[in-house]
């Protein structure tokens, strides 16, 4: 049986579905202003063919156009045709949440996050990722690393979210976010109280069960929708996870051809624990452990330091620079230029929209110019 919250979401999607299949395959824009590195006079006006989600031709195609008409036509006088733009990492489950995280610790905003999130059915997951769909669709973000979701989850949340993403029309990384040991950055000294502890939504599951739904979403959904979908693994944060979870999923991603992505280094305490823990930094230890390559991306990445920088630029994996969402919760400045000296590849990404109140790229660019 399906609940009534989850019918009116597969309703939706199905409505969108049959829309879809009266739409053409070919659309044409007509007469738009493209940025060209290659054209030193400037913007140049033409227009575009798009066929089967892949543009066929460019220039003056009023002729062709005439000869064999698309169903649809858009007129692009006055508008600027741009590449679709990046959000590296995100977090669907906060899109509903700005304005939640003002004036608050790291830790306290975690702990107000898992109180927001907690517990949602697959419908709630699916419009809240929705409704990410649309602001990120109307600033001009068509593809995203969503780092999904805040705690423990299901396949039915998984299958959620990634409905979501297919009925936007969008290109998705699903990283499916594990952990397997306490959040030792974020505990009050001494732990949780017992009567709190109980209903702690950042137990660790067990390891072999998140190993489980990885896999199971991955065969089931990765490389869906044309290939718009994708499906990762994904650690909370390194300090969170064990070895054998680091090194699984390092396997998995190896076997399922597939990318890597966490949250590194975040704030000074994760820097310190991880000496503490390890002997030696946190990126010397993924880099033991096989974790850092060129399959792994890395949200925030700001206490570090320059031969930690040195070693990621080397084995080619990629910081995500999230700078309206370090300032917002006081995690630091990520040290971007000496990063791009180094030679590491930087992306840029919003973070959730609890610590950023928005999913808008252009100001991420702004911030990132600025700092």
């Amino acid at each position: 049986m399906v609940g009534g919250h989850d019918a009116i979401g597969i309703a939706i999607a199905q409505q969108v579905a049959a829309e879809e299949k009266n739409v053409s395959e070919t659309l044409c824009i007509r007469d738009v202003l493209v940025l060209d590195p290659l054209q030193p006079e400037g913007p140049q006006q033409t227009d575009f063919l798009i066929r089967d989600g892949t543009i066929a031709a460019r220039g003056n195609l009023g002729a062709a156009i005439e000869s064999d008409p698309p169903a649809r036509i858009i007129d692009g006088r006055n508008r600027l045709l741009l590449p679709g733009l990046i959000n590296a990492h995100t977090h669907s489950p906060l899109n509903i949440l700005k304005g939640t995280g003002d004036i608050l610790s790291h830790p306290a905003f975690m702990w107000r996050n898992q109180a927001d999130t907690a517990a949602r059915t697959p419908d709630e997951i699916r419009l809240s990722t929705l409704l990410g769909c649309i602001e990120h669709l109307l600033n001009g973000t068509t593809s995203v690393i969503d780092h999904f979701p805040e705690q423990g989850f299901s396949d039915r949340d998984v299958d959620a979210a990634v409905d979501a993403y297919q009925m936007s029309g969008m290109r998705a990384l699903v990283a499916l976010r594990v952990f397997d040991e306490d959040y030792a950055d974020i505990m009050p000294e001494g732990g949780l109280p017992t009567d709190i502890d109980a209903a702690n939504p950042l137990r660790p599951p067990p390891l072999a069960e998140s190993l489980a739904l990885i896999k199971n979403a991955i065969e089931k959904h990765d490389h869906s929708e044309n290939g718009r979908i994708r499906i990762c693994p994904a650690p909370s944060n390194p300090g969170r996870c064990s070895d054998d979870l680091l090194v699984a999923v390092t396997k998995m991603a190896e076997h399922y051809d597939t990318s890597l992505h966490t949250h590194l280094l975040e704030t000074q305490i994760q820097k310190q624990l991880a000496v503490t823990r390890h002997g030696v930094t946190m990126v010397k230890h993924l880099d033991r452990l096989g974790f850092l390559n060129d399959r792994l991306s890395c949200a925030h990445t700001i206490w570090i330091d320059d031969d930690d920088i040195e070693l990621m630029a080397a084995r080619g994996a990629i910081a995500v620079h999230n700078p309206e969402s370090n300032l917002k919760i006081g995690a630091g400045i990520a040290p971007i230029s000496r990063m791009l000296k180094a030679g590491m590849t930087v992306a840029l990404g919003t973070d959730g929209a609890s610590t950023n109140d928005n999913l808008d790229m252009h100001e991420v660019m702004r911030f990132a110019i600025m700092l």
